[in-house]
């Protein structure tokens, strides 16, 4: 969670339905984690919306957290 762009390539991620993979974590979970942790998503039409980082991102059913 230090690199800089880590907000960036989760929402290319999220959008793309790309995987992502975090290592080493302490065992408190960034706050901006907690949205695709609990997943947070908001259905409009047909569509799951989810909020991250301030923005409303199109949640991809391909997309895959690992921790």
């Amino acid at each position: 969670m230090g690199s800089s762009d880590i907000v960036r390539k989760m929402e290319f991620a999220i959008e793309n339905g790309d995987s992502i993979i975090i290592e080493n974590m302490d065992e408190k979970i960034d706050a901006i984690l907690m949205p695709v942790i609990c997943r947070a998503t908001i259905k409009r039409g047909n569509k799951k919306l989810l909020k991250f980082g301030g923005k409303d991102l199109i949640l991809s059913k391909n997309f895959r957290l690992f921790m």
